[in-house]
Protein backbone atom coordinates (compact mmCIF):
# COMPACT_ATOMS: atom_id res chain seq x y z
CA UNK A 1 0.00 0.00 0.00
CA UNK A 2 2.96 2.69 0.41
CA UNK A 3 2.94 5.49 2.35
CA UNK A 4 0.00 6.73 3.45
CA UNK A 5 -0.70 10.87 4.73
CA UNK A 6 -3.94 12.12 6.28
CA UNK A 7 -4.08 15.79 6.11
CA UNK A 8 -6.96 17.89 7.73
CA UNK A 9 -6.54 21.83 8.49
CA UNK A 10 -9.17 23.56 10.65
CA UNK A 11 -9.70 27.65 11.51
CA UNK A 12 -9.51 27.86 15.29
CA UNK A 13 -10.93 31.11 16.84
CA UNK A 14 -8.20 31.19 19.63
CA UNK A 15 -4.64 32.84 19.54
CA UNK A 16 -2.02 30.38 18.22
CA UNK A 17 -0.01 30.95 21.59
CA UNK A 18 -2.58 29.43 23.30
CA UNK A 19 -3.44 26.73 21.01
CA UNK A 20 -0.10 25.48 20.45
CA UNK A 21 0.09 25.65 24.32
CA UNK A 22 -2.84 23.39 24.59
CA UNK A 23 -1.46 20.49 21.92
CA UNK A 24 1.97 20.67 23.78
CA UNK A 25 0.26 20.24 27.05
CA UNK A 26 -0.61 16.41 27.82
CA UNK A 27 -2.76 17.71 30.94
CA UNK A 28 -5.27 19.73 27.97
CA UNK A 29 -4.44 17.00 24.72
CA UNK A 30 -5.57 14.52 26.72
CA UNK A 31 -8.72 16.36 26.79
CA UNK A 32 -9.39 16.20 22.72
CA UNK A 33 -8.57 12.68 22.48
CA UNK A 34 -11.54 10.65 20.56
CA UNK A 35 -13.33 7.76 22.79
CA UNK A 36 -11.05 5.39 20.45
CA UNK A 37 -8.21 6.48 22.24
CA UNK A 38 -8.04 5.31 26.19
CA UNK A 39 -5.19 4.83 28.49
CA UNK A 40 -3.67 7.77 27.93
CA UNK A 41 -0.20 8.04 29.68
CA UNK A 42 2.37 10.49 29.89
CA UNK A 43 5.67 8.43 30.75
CA UNK A 44 8.19 11.14 30.35
CA UNK A 45 8.02 14.66 30.52
CA UNK A 46 4.46 16.24 30.06
CA UNK A 47 5.28 19.58 27.93
CA UNK A 48 6.57 19.72 24.52
CA UNK A 49 9.61 18.09 23.10
CA UNK A 50 11.12 14.98 24.94
CA UNK A 51 7.76 14.44 26.33
CA UNK A 52 6.63 10.37 25.79
CA UNK A 53 3.06 9.22 26.29
CA UNK A 54 1.36 6.01 25.56
CA UNK A 55 -2.51 5.32 24.68
CA UNK A 56 -4.04 2.19 23.28
CA UNK A 57 -6.26 2.97 20.23
CA UNK A 58 -9.34 0.64 19.40
CA UNK A 59 -10.33 0.90 15.64
CA UNK A 60 -13.15 -1.88 15.12
CA UNK A 61 -12.10 -4.96 16.07
CA UNK A 62 -8.37 -4.30 16.26
CA UNK A 63 -6.75 -2.86 19.65
CA UNK A 64 -2.91 -1.42 19.56
CA UNK A 65 -0.46 0.00 21.83
CA UNK A 66 1.60 3.12 20.95
CA UNK A 67 4.50 4.80 22.35
CA UNK A 68 4.60 8.32 20.86
CA UNK A 69 7.92 10.64 21.28
CA UNK A 70 7.41 14.64 21.01
CA UNK A 71 9.72 16.36 19.54
CA UNK A 72 9.29 20.22 18.73
CA UNK A 73 11.40 20.57 15.46
CA UNK A 74 10.66 24.19 14.33
CA UNK A 75 8.57 27.23 15.98
CA UNK A 76 4.57 26.45 15.63
CA UNK A 77 5.60 22.77 14.87
CA UNK A 78 5.07 19.60 17.54
CA UNK A 79 5.33 16.18 15.66
CA UNK A 80 4.62 12.58 17.86
CA UNK A 81 6.59 9.34 16.34
CA UNK A 82 5.33 6.29 17.55
CA UNK A 83 8.43 4.28 18.95
CA UNK A 84 6.74 0.84 17.79
CA UNK A 85 6.50 2.23 13.64
CA UNK A 86 6.93 4.49 10.89
CA UNK A 87 3.64 6.65 11.81
CA UNK A 88 4.31 10.09 12.34
CA UNK A 89 1.82 13.08 13.05
CA UNK A 90 2.70 16.58 13.24
CA UNK A 91 0.83 19.68 14.36
CA UNK A 92 1.61 22.91 12.70
CA UNK A 93 0.11 25.72 14.44
CA UNK A 94 -0.58 28.84 11.47
CA UNK A 95 -0.74 32.14 12.91
CA UNK A 96 -3.83 34.45 11.00
CA UNK A 97 -3.66 38.03 12.50
CA UNK A 98 -5.28 37.44 16.47
CA UNK A 99 -6.27 33.19 15.81
CA UNK A 100 -4.70 30.38 14.05
CA UNK A 101 -5.15 27.47 11.50
CA UNK A 102 -4.17 23.88 12.79
CA UNK A 103 -3.17 21.71 10.11
CA UNK A 104 -2.38 18.03 10.98
CA UNK A 105 -0.47 15.37 8.96
CA UNK A 106 -0.30 12.24 9.63
CA UNK A 107 1.96 9.55 7.91
CA UNK A 108 3.08 5.85 8.09
CA UNK A 109 3.92 2.91 5.45
CA UNK A 110 0.86 0.97 5.45
CA UNK A 111 0.53 -2.71 4.92
CA UNK A 112 1.45 -4.09 1.51
CA UNK A 113 -1.11 -5.66 -1.00
CA UNK A 114 -4.53 -6.01 -1.43
CA UNK A 115 -4.89 -7.26 2.30
CA UNK A 116 -3.68 -4.21 3.81
CA UNK A 117 -6.37 -2.03 1.53
CA UNK A 118 -8.62 -4.65 3.00
CA UNK A 119 -8.51 -4.17 6.46
CA UNK A 120 -8.16 -0.09 6.39
CA UNK A 121 -12.15 -0.57 4.67
CA UNK A 122 -13.69 -3.07 6.33
CA UNK A 123 -12.79 -1.69 9.87
CA UNK A 124 -15.66 0.17 11.29
CA UNK A 125 -14.50 4.21 11.83
CA UNK A 126 -13.91 5.07 15.72
CA UNK A 127 -15.47 8.59 14.68
CA UNK A 128 -18.46 9.76 14.63
CA UNK A 129 -19.87 11.55 11.13
CA UNK A 130 -20.55 14.98 13.33
CA UNK A 131 -16.93 15.63 14.44
CA UNK A 132 -16.01 19.04 12.45
CA UNK A 133 -13.51 22.10 13.24
CA UNK A 134 -10.93 21.28 16.32
CA UNK A 135 -12.28 18.36 17.46
CA UNK A 136 -12.43 16.65 14.05
CA UNK A 137 -8.95 17.78 13.19
CA UNK A 138 -7.73 16.69 16.65
CA UNK A 139 -9.27 13.46 16.52
CA UNK A 140 -8.16 12.76 12.88
CA UNK A 141 -4.47 13.37 14.30
CA UNK A 142 -4.48 10.51 17.20
CA UNK A 143 -6.48 8.00 15.09
CA UNK A 144 -3.78 6.32 13.36
CA UNK A 145 -3.06 3.36 11.89
CA UNK A 146 -5.77 2.84 9.05
CA UNK A 147 -8.30 4.52 11.37
CA UNK A 148 -8.08 8.10 10.03
CA UNK A 149 -8.27 7.29 6.69
CA UNK A 150 -11.49 5.61 7.21
CA UNK A 151 -12.89 8.23 9.20
CA UNK A 152 -11.83 10.67 6.23
CA UNK A 153 -13.14 8.43 3.90
CA UNK A 154 -16.72 8.19 5.85
CA UNK A 155 -16.89 12.04 6.80
CA UNK A 156 -17.12 12.07 2.99
CA UNK A 157 -19.73 10.12 2.18
CA UNK A 158 -21.92 11.60 4.40
CA UNK A 159 -22.14 14.56 2.12
CA UNK A 160 -21.94 17.14 5.45
CA UNK A 161 -18.61 17.09 5.68
CA UNK A 162 -16.44 19.83 3.16
CA UNK A 163 -15.02 18.14 -0.22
Amino acid sequence: MGKIVVEVESAIGAPPELTYRLIADDNHHRQFLPEAITNFKTLEGGLGRGTVHSFTLTAGKRVRDYVMRVDEPEPGVITESDEGSSLVTSFTVIQEGSTCRVRIRTEWDGAGGVGGFGRLANDPSPLPSDHYGLRLALALAVVWAGAAVIAVVRLRRNSKAPR
